[in-house]
């Protein structure tokens, strides 16, 4: 009997040892193993790219530099909360990266950066191989940049730029760009960069084809540029490889001293004054410009489109159509396919009704030559993702054709159901500060319609059940449906 109670006493205590080891590992907190609980992401917030639910990490060991003008490095990617600023340029050393956003060291500290806002492209010229200070030659007109990069927003241009046969002092080179000597308004010097593609050990002395014979020789007559600006070339050639001697203004005189013949038809050959030491002889240099840029009288009342799209060969005549600036905010229509600085020809009002009569893609989007007041002869350049065929204003959906022409990173693919893993902003353009006019909630089917390449990577477009084709982040969807 004693050795029965014995034994369910010593069954009683294990048992309640048990029930305590169990009732204790249900709080513990430690990484040892075992299966952390579900985490619940937060919900997107709009206007913001929130990463995906799960992350794909690679380890690397390289450098990246800022690509923006300044750049938010985040201590969590679902919030900005916290996030450091640094500056466009600043070199970053990347530890880890994934599809959308890379793990970067910042003063001693690990941040994430979006993808979207680095480059690996060396933008202030460290790892250049340095040279002996060599004089170089430009063989055409060629901006001077701040930084290493063509792309916006770090492709700052400094001064005027050279011309044809300007001298420049080489002191390294990279893949593409060369580091050059630039002497300052106050006679500092700094260093710049310039496509190593435009430099030449020697002075440009033209192709070899002497042009003078296509054209017949005729009276000197002083002639003026009738638009904002145009190359004045040393081949009469349709071409951005045709060199360029100098870019003229509205106004500007040119001394016309022959006349196109045979293919060179519609084309003005005039002598060009070359820049001499004080005391030298005056000497000029054959150069040429199409006819369409050119009248009698100063004032430009002769602008023409055909001499617009003399000037701008990306741009082709359409049939002319009726669009509406959006209702959201005035349009700054551009003198000129730069969507920058002050070159700003005309603002117009919400709403406003404007006259298309030219397209063609510059940096990748979807643009318009516009006839301001429907006939003046003023022609000026517009976004298309800024006008719509509504009198109301309201944009109109793009179709999948027209913003695979508007943005040229995106491919169409195979037409795919895929679902949202969480929530998911739909935007209008491919960037985290567009407008977000559709959401969805984990779950919603979709079609994917097309993917985006190079820093278009991280983007898709979908489309959804009622035919309106929207981008979103590609990290978001998921070919099987969620559970539950």
């Amino acid at each position: 009997m004693k050795k029965r109670l014995l034994a369910l006493l010593l069954a009683g205590l294990l048992t309640a040892s048990m029930a305590s080891c169990i009732s204790g590992s249900s709080g513990n907190n430690s990484t040892g193993g075992g299966t952390e609980p579900p985490q619940t992401p937060p919900a997107q917030t709009a206007g913001v790219t929130q990463p995906p639910i799960t992350v794909t990490w690679q380890e690397v060991d390289d450098y990246v530099f800022v690509a923006d003008v300044t750049l938010k490095l985040r201590v969590d990617m679902t919030t900005v909360a916290g996030a450091v600023d640094v500056a466009g340029a600043t070199k970053l050393h990347r530890v880890k990266t994934s599809t959308s956003w890379s793990v970067v060291e910042y003063n001693g500290t690990q941040y994430y950066a979006s993808n979207e806002s680095i480059t690996t492209e060396d933008l202030t010229g460290e790892s250049f191989t340095t040279c002996a200070p060599t004089v170089m030659y430009a063989t055409s007109g060629v901006n001077i940049r701040k930084y290493a990069s063509s792309s916006a927003p770090v492709s700052v241009t400094i001064g005027k730029g050279l011309q044809i046969n300007d001298a420049v002092t080489v002191v390294a080179t990279g893949e593409k760009w060369s580091k050059i000597e630039y002497v300052n308004e106050d006679k500092t010097v700094s260093y710049y960069f310039v496509f190593s593609q435009y430099l030449s050990a020697t002075k440009v002395d033209g192709s070899g084809v002497d042009y003078s014979k296509f054209f017949t020789s005729c009276t000197e007559t002083v002639m003026y540029v009738n638009v904002d600006s145009v190359y004045l070339r040393l081949h009469p050639i349709k071409s951005d490889n045709s060199p360029v001697r100098d870019t003229l203004k509205l106004n500007d005189a040119v001394t016309v001293i022959g006349i196109g013949t045979g293919e060179y038809e519609g084309w003005s050959m005039v002598k060009y004054p070359d820049d001499v030491k004080e005391g030298d002889p005056q000497t000029y240099t054959n150069c040429y410009i199409s006819n369409s840029c050119l009248t009698a009288s100063q004032g430009g009342q002769e602008q023409t489109l055909e001499s617009v799209l003399v000037l701008y060969p990306a741009f082709s005549k359409m049939e002319a159509k009726t669009l509406y600036v959006l209702a959201s905010t005035p349009l700054n229509a551009r003198k000129t396919p730069v969507f920058e600085g002050d070159n700003i020809g005309a603002i117009l009002n919400p709403k406003a009704e404007v006259k298309v009569v030219a397209s063609g893609v510059v940096d990748g989007s979807l643009c318009y030559i516009i006839e301001h007041d429907f006939g003046s002869g003023k022609y000026l350049f517009v976004k298309a993702k800024f006008l719509t065929p509504n009198a109301s204003g309201e944009p109109a959906p793009l179709s999948l054709a027209d913003l695979l022409k508007e943005y040229t990173d995106f491919t169409a693919c195979t037409a795919q159901t895929v679902y949202a893993t969480g929530k998911v902003n739909c935007y209008s353009a491919p960037a985290s500060s567009d407008t977000v006019p559709a959401t969805l909630a984990a779950g919603d089917q979709v079609t994917l319609v097309a993917k985006g390449s190079g820093s278009s990577s991280i983007w898709c477009i979908i489309q959804t059940a009622d035919g309106i084709c929207y981008f979103a982040g590609a990290d978001f969807f998921s070919t099987t449906q969620p559970a539950g």
